[in-house]
């Protein structure tokens, strides 16, 4: 499981209204990559840029924060640069 990738998910899923569209959810992303600790926002808004139609998609079907990462592999990303970081002081 990926915490921070949820955290993303959780995060435009919070800035969403219960009818969603394409508009919304792009809009949300967006917004939710602002919102994130700093150091994240930047490999967020990577990740919406390069994965926007398939998580636009999948959030418009509502699938859960797990299945949206797994789908998109979203955590793999965030785990290998969270690695680098966390070994280098």
């Amino acid at each position: 499981m990926c915490t921070v990738c949820e955290t993303v998910i959780k995060t435009v899923e919070g800035l969403l209204s219960k009818q969603r569209t394409e508009k919304a959810v792009a809009d949300a992303l967006k917004k939710a990559c602002h919102m994130l600790p700093f150091g994240m926002g930047g490999l967020c808004e990577t990740m919406v840029d390069k994965y926007s139609k398939e998580l636009i998609h999948l959030l418009l079907e509502n699938a859960s924060p797990r299945t949206i990462c797994s789908a998109i592999r979203m955590c793999q990303l965030f785990e290998k640069s969270f690695q680098g970081v966390s070994t280098q002081h």
